[in-house]
């Protein structure tokens, strides 16, 4: 799942709304019809604006009413409020996802423009948004790398990463490291991986890494995703013991308010088992609610961090100054609570990876001003700004909603904008090859040695070095630009 609910309170979605409405309600029709208006001024009457207004299209009438409410929003709440186009030099008429790729904020030349807005997206089906953020989804229950085979060949495989209990993908017997190659037959390719691997049923080739070799198995398996999967976050918790140190280690995937409690019991299972250190694995984590995020930072980090800073919101210039004068400076703050169940600690080892943004990222930066983060495997994907859900109540069209971004976030001491992502203090390749938990596996014996000092079992490399460098991660049920942007908020009136 990439992104994160943030904790907006809902008078700011519907007093900001009042004061900024008059600016731009209804602009496009404005604009659409006054060109008819201004013609049949000139000339009495036109008949030939008259059938152009008539040969608006049911469609068409359709997306200018969408249009109009996405303008809306994007006006009132997004980031770059003020790098938005002039809806006169807008088509009114276009499809909603057309319009809304051209308001995206493109970047700056100064930072390469890597500082371009990567997150924000719309849908027009909102049910199925809405079951996503809880973590419920049509799915096979397995999540994959695709990588090329070497550099500059097209052939494209997919490389199991991880597979949840009581899924179709485990009922079938798949299993991280598992290689998959074809699907129903055919070669996946760099032009055919999106079709192919996006399919809700599919029979698909296995092969397994041998020697540094991929190698056919002969096995095929036939999966089929389940409408309603659910994917609990919390995939694996257990305590290390090695070198007279208790290491916790927990492997969480997403950020769901709804298993807050659940973390809650696994740090208490660690508190009771006397668990000095803590690895925590967020390498294929995209993301989730702040409100999870704080939380189980404050499970993490010391005593001491109740009512301290978490993060700092960053909203654009008009929205920001509204909340100041009408809330206070301090409304800007989300701090810290107080957990029964918290480790106390003054350190934690952070697994991460490219796939590891947005509310991960926020972790690290939010626990960095109290205690020492160490992060362990690659680079993080580099997601400093948070979104929310807007549903179109106002026309009826409630299956259409958008997730822009609307802040930015910094921790207590200031930093944001790191859309380089962070670099790994310790580096090390996931190693694709060896079951998640298992003491051997890359980057966990990396993060161990780190935690003991000791090096007599060396972190290992991917058993494939071409296979390491060439991944990217990908998820069937999302599009591929949307990874670190699934995020909530409690239903606004809007």
């Amino acid at each position: 799942m990439l992104l994160l609910i943030l904790e907006v309170n809902e008078k700011v979605c519907v007093v900001v709304k009042f004061l900024f409405m008059k600016e731009i309600k209804n602009y496009w029709l404005f604009v659409l019809f006054f060109i008819f208006i201004s013609a049949c001024s000139e000339n009495d009457t036109n008949p030939e604006d008259e059938i152009n207004q008539k040969e608006l299209t049911e469609e068409q009438k359709e997306n200018i009413a969408i249009n109009n409410w996405t303008y809306e929003q994007m006006s009132l709440y997004y980031l770059w409020r003020d790098k938005l186009p002039a809806p006169e030099g807008l088509d009114a008429t276009q499809t909603p996802s057309d319009l809304f790729d051209k308001l995206l904020y493109q970047g700056t030349e100064a930072n390469s423009k890597k500082d371009a807005d990567k997150w924000s997206w719309m849908t027009d089906d909102y049910e199925a948004l809405k079951k996503q953020f809880e973590g419920i989804s049509k799915s096979t229950g397995h999540s994959q790398v695709l990588s090329l085979v070497s550099e500059g060949s097209d052939q494209v495989i997919a490389i199991v990463t991880m597979v949840y209990p009581k899924s179709p993908a485990e009922k079938v017997g798949l299993k991280r490291g598992d290689i998959i190659t074809k699907i129903d037959g055919k070669q996946i390719n760099k032009s055919n991986y999106r079709e192919l691997l996006g399919k809700d049923s599919y029979t698909a080739s296995v092969s397994n890494m041998v020697n540094g070799q991929i190698v056919d198995s002969g096995k095929t398996v036939s999966l089929e995703a389940e409408t309603d999967f659910v994917e609990n976050p919390i995939f694996m918790s257990k305590v290390i013991e090695e070198s007279g140190k208790k290491i916790g280690y927990l492997v969480y995937n997403s950020f769901i308010d709804s298993y807050n409690d659940d973390l809650d019991q696994v740090f208490g299972a660690f508190r009771e088992q006397g668990v000095t250190d803590l690895i925590l694995d967020l390498r294929y984590n995209p993301g989730g609610a702040t409100s999870a995020a704080k939380h189980l930072s404050g499970l993490i980090g010391p005593a001491s961090l109740a009512g301290k800073v978490f993060y700092k919101s960053q909203y654009n210039t008009e929205l920001q100054k509204y909340l100041v004068e009408t809330e206070g400076e301090d409304y800007l703050n989300v701090r810290f609570g107080s957990h029964g169940n918290g480790l106390g600690l003054n350190s934690v080892w952070v697994l991460t990876t490219s796939g590891s943004a947005s509310a991960s990222e926020l972790v690290i930066n939010g626990l960095r001003p109290y205690m020492t983060v160490t992060t362990v495997g690659s680079n993080t994907h580099g997601k400093y700004a948070g979104s929310v859900t807007f549903q179109n109540k106002e026309t009826g069209r409630t299956n259409w909603a958008l997730q822009p971004i609307i802040l930015k976030l910094a921790n207590a001491d200031g930093v944001t904008d790191y859309w380089n992502g962070f670099s790994p203090i310790v580096a090390v390749e996931d190693d694709f090859f060896t079951e998640l938990g298992d003491v051997n596996e890359g980057m966990l014996r990396a993060a161990i040695n780190d935690i003991t000092g000791g090096s007599n079992v060396p972190a290992r490399k991917a058993s494939s070095a071409s296979i390491g460098k060439y991944f990217r991660f990908y998820n069937p049920a999302l599009k591929p630009d949307q990874m670190g942007n699934q995020v909530e908020l409690p239903e606004l009136s809007l």
